[in-house]
């Protein structure tokens, strides 16, 4: 008996469903050529012979008409279309602003052929005229570098032109912590603060923000005074959508201090009080319960909070960059710290951290000094050198 309901398509075989007749059919989109819309659709006696076709298409039958005459931008337009299911919303976004207002504006009139290395390096040098920032420069040169793989895969192009092109160097963005003082300061004034907790978290945990608006009751373990963090909260176009980590690393339990906990407590008995879900529901809500995003918590929470507790204003990663470099000043182990944070491998932690720790060097000479024997740092060494 044929099937009422068309079979749900395999993952990466485009749009494949059985007909009334029996026969499969399977279809692709191939971007745009010329400002419409190019698909092929192809048949088959079977699902695995429609899917092979289908495959066909995508790796070389299904190039765009007179490839020699493509342009950049028709061909950046086929490449977004066909990575949107493969690639996290955030990071489609991202790809779509720089191809629409950096990379097509100035150089996707050339054609995909015709591009050499020395055209992307070019690209680059009108880019930095434009002011264009050194960091936003690499990251077009990165996404320039992807879609040409692409176009190697499916035939269009024999060599990536954007591969070893030299890119502008980019400052590392500075780190800003606030003192010890200072965040004790930001403490107390969060505690008057409806969602003040929200900043205390962060502190103590080190989390990054969306992964302290993604929490769910469910996730927070008043017995063992501990957090469960296994998935962030992104807003994309105004709408929430809550993501699984990138990495496993991502994926940990975070023991938290007392004093956070009480400030968890009071929450969860004043949101209880609001009538929200304190068993399953998010634990940080806005007034009308929904979902709340970094930009509201930053203009309407942290910002009055800064301003309050009369510290410089600061943003909410910089809590998470102040635990971790009180943590690090306190000589707690960096592989701990490296945990806390959810950091892939410790050498991330301490390249990130270690510069803006010059005390820590201070720590070394003493510990060498009395390893040595010296009864001071500079004492015995002034006198040998003398």
């Amino acid at each position: 008996m044929l099937p009422k309901h068309r079979a749900r398509r395999g993952r990466s075989e485009g749009s494949i469903y059985q007909r009334s007749d029996g026969r499969w059919v399977g279809s692709v989109s191939l971007g745009t050529h010329g400002g419409k819309r190019v698909r092929r659709v192809v048949y088959g006696e079977t699902k695995a012979e429609a899917a092979a076709k289908l495959r066909a298409e995508q790796l070389g039958a299904g190039r765009l008409p007179d490839a020699h005459a493509v342009k950049l931008e028709e061909w950046l337009g086929r490449w977004l279309t066909n990575i949107q299911p493969t690639v996290e919303p955030a990071t489609h976004g991202a790809y779509r602003r720089q191809v629409d207002g950096h990379i097509v504006p100035r150089i996707g009139g050339m054609k995909l052929r015709d591009i050499r290395l020395v055209d992307v390096e070019a690209f680059f040098s009108r880019c930095l005229s434009d002011r264009v920032s050194p960091a936003m420069v690499r990251k077009l040169g990165t996404t320039l570098s992807v879609a040409f793989n692409h176009a190697v895969r499916v035939g269009m192009l024999t060599l990536n032109p954007a591969r070893g092109a030299r890119r502008p160097i980019a400052k590392r963005p500075k780190i800003h912590v606030l003192t010890g003082e200072q965040a004790m300061k930001l403490v107390q004034a969060a505690k008057r603060e409806r969602l003040g907790v929200l900043i205390v978290l962060i502190l103590d945990a080190g989390c990054r923000p969306g992964e302290a608006l993604a929490l769910t009751w469910q996730d927070v373990d008043f017995a063992g005074e501990r957090i469960t963090i296994d998935k962030s909260l992104e807003e994309i176009c105004g709408r929430f959508r809550v993501k699984a980590p990138k990495t496993a690393s991502g994926r940990r339990t975070v023991d938290l201090t007392a004093g956070t906990m009480d400030a968890l407590n009071r929450h969860r008995a004043a949101m209880l009080a609001e009538g929200r879900d304190v068993r399953k529901g998010p634990v940080f809500v806005g007034k009308r319960g929904g979902r709340i995003g970094l930009s509201l918590v930053r203009r309407d929470l942290l910002k009055p909070l800064c301003h309050s507790a009369g510290v410089p204003m600061t943003n909410l990663y910089s809590l998470r960059h102040t635990c971790a470099t009180m943590l690090l000043a306190a000589n707690i182990n960096p592989k701990i710290v490296s945990e806390r944070l959810g950091h892939g491998s410790v050498v991330i932690t301490m390249d990130t951290y270690f510069h803006v720790l010059p005390g820590m060097q201070v720590g070394a000479v003493e510990a060498i000094s009395a390893a040595l024997g010296y009864t001071s740092a500079t004492s015995d060494l002034g006198t040998k050198r003398a």
